[in-house]
């Protein structure tokens, strides 16, 4: 099932609650989940069904797929049983300058007690026998994520796992950043009964000593009032953090002040909340001068669920640097996605990319078509992906 982005609730988050903020070094990682099986099957096969593998495959592999990739579609419960919902994209018709060519071989696993959430992904995103993009997930037993992998565009592999209390609020997050089976940091976070975040504490090299740390205290009522931010490890505040909330709770402004003389503001953000809804524009100012060095810009729905997102690193310079538009459908899965990446195409106010999904019953996703516009050459994009159940995986 696709999702909104991370990064982008995590930008809202910090808007919305008393957390983290300006100083947040948190080093939680939006990538995807894991098999924490190992793919028994060393299929080496170049999708010609030459293999040896000690799998009974009957199939007359009917399908068309002409790539030469070796596709792992394994995914198995504890007793070796496979059963897990197989879907395949094997074909993306790609069309630029009037030709069509087909690209992007690949599969969705999806997870067998939570049918709607991915348990491992792949792609070969230009269709040269190489996967580009691996991701696996494994969740715990009230659907969390427990524990992803990633490998995606020549980058190094990394693994990260989390662990949660009764609440599902997240204790720890662990990050392995080759895989190799050795913590490289981990992030700790500790909670009041009421399950406000007091404290978050990073270990960036796994040492057992915390690098950084930023503890909140929270009133009567559990709003924020203060915080302080040790951003070297040595056990001393540097940055002293004062909320401000308004009376339905909701942070409207955090001055961050040096510790060492307590009046010299060193950071700031302002929040303004324009109605009932989760919407929001937070100014960030990260160095304290009066000026505000980025602009965020938030719209939802009555349902919380989020329409429009911008992101403006320069404020005042007339070019918004991210925007994101999304419409939802009656069961809230995203049927239409359109980004506009003004830096990076143009500045020309036009959309650049859009995205249309489709959904199985099972709200799995089997289809999208998108444009991705070059607004400079005027040259169009077009990628139709159609996704082919294949059930349980072989």
């Amino acid at each position: 099932m696709q999702k909104i982005p991370f990064w982008l609730l995590a930008a809202t988050l910090v808007a919305c609650s008393g957390g983290k903020s300006i100083g947040d070094t948190g080093t939680g990682t939006p990538s995807d989940g894991t098999d924490a099986d190992v793919d028994s099957d060393s299929d080496s096969d170049s999708d010609s069904d030459s293999d040896a593998d000690s799998d009974a495959d009957s199939d007359a592999d009917t399908d068309t797929d002409t790539s030469s990739i070796t596709t792992d579609t394994t995914d198995t419960t504890d007793s070796g049983v496979v059963s897990a919902a197989c879907y395949a994209n094997y074909l993306q018709d790609v069309t630029y300058k009037g030709v069509t060519v087909e690209t992007d071989v690949g599969i969705d696993v999806y997870d067998i007690v939570f049918p709607d959430e991915l348990s491992h992904l792949q792609r070969d995103l230009e269709s040269d026998g190489t996967i580009d993009q691996d991701e696996k997930y494994t969740y715990d037993a009230d659907g969390r994520v427990a524990h992803q992998e990633l490998t995606e565009y020549a980058t190094a592999p990394y693994a990260e796992d989390f662990t949660y209390d009764a609440d599902g609020h997240v204790l720890t997050d662990t990050i392995d950043v080759d895989i190799d089976g050795n913590t490289d940091s981990i992030e700790t976070f500790t909670y009041d009964a009421d399950g406000h975040q007091t404290l978050d504490s990073l270990d960036s090299d796994a040492n057992g000593a915390a690098d950084y740390t930023y503890a909140t205290t929270y009133d009567a009522y559990g709003d924020p009032l203060s915080a302080e931010e040790d951003t070297d490890g040595d056990g001393t505040a540097d940055v002293l953090y004062t909320y401000t909330v308004d009376a339905s709770g909701r942070v409207t402004s955090i001055v961050g002040v040096d510790a060492t003389d307590g009046t010299t503001v060193v950071a700031e953000q302002d929040v303004t909340w324009p109605d009932a809804t989760d919407s929001f524009v937070e100014e960030l100012d990260f160095d304290g001068d009066g000026t505000a060095d980025e602009e965020i810009v938030s719209t939802s729905d009555a349902s919380d669920l989020l329409l429009f997102y911008s992101d403006d690193t320069t404020p005042g310079d007339g070019d918004v640097d991210l925007s994101l538009e999304q419409t939802w459908d009656t069961v809230n899965q995203v049927v239409t996605h359109v980004d506009e990446f003004v830096a990076d195409y143009g500045s020309n106010g036009e959309l650049d990319y859009s995205a249309d999904r489709t959904y199985d019953a099972q709200f799995r996703q089997i289809g999208e078509s998108t444009v991705l516009k070059y607004s400079y050459k005027n040259q169009p994009f077009y990628a139709d992906a159609y996704w082919t159940f294949m059930g349980s995986c072989p």
